[in-house]
């Protein structure tokens, strides 16, 4: 019982750490800004090939064999290519809008609030599994619960976008 309460206690004080000195913050803030600009930069380019393909759709040549009249359509051929580019920047779009939310999430998981929450819950977590069993047993699986879900709330948006 001794190890499991010694092996806790190392695993959250790693785990405040963690979330008190913001190594994963700043890892992760990094990496979604990077996504982020190479996800607009890709939109961007995506949006502009369609403009430039979209004016090439309408070029027409006429032609006039033998006295006859032809008007082609010439750039016509290129509205499959066209479609697929307006998929694909609507896929970035999202993509960024995505990478986005990510950010503001990271923003409000770093703040110091969401971190006194954790130390708070750690601390009384701790409190609870180093107390004498008569006094905190009841308390130790509300306690741990509320600390599993602090840490996920702090945790789940940088460990995911450090990966």
């Amino acid at each position: 019982m001794l190890k499991k309460r010694l092996l806790w206690t190392v695993v959250i004080v790693l785990a405040v750490a963690g979330a008190v000195t913001g190594h994963i913050d700043r890892a992760s803030e990094q990496q979604a800004e990077d996504a982020l600009k190479n996800a607009l930069v890709t939109f961007a380019v995506a949006r502009t090939l369609n403009g430039v393909i979209s004016a090439a759709q309408g070029t027409e040549v006429a032609l006039e064999p033998g006295g006859v009249g032809v008007v082609l359509s010439v750039g016509q051929i290129l509205d499959p290519i066209n479609d697929l580019i307006e998929r694909f920047s609507a896929v970035m779009l999202i993509a960024a809008s995505s990478l986005g939310l990510q950010m503001l999430l990271l923003n409000i998981t770093s703040w110091w609030g969401v971190s006194g929450f954790l130390i708070a819950a750690a601390g009384a977590f701790l409190i609870v599994i180093w107390a004498p069993r008569s006094a905190a047993a009841s308390y130790a699986g509300p306690a741990l619960r509320l600390l599993l879900i602090l840490l996920f709330v702090r945790f789940a948006v940088p460990v995911h976008r450090a990966h």
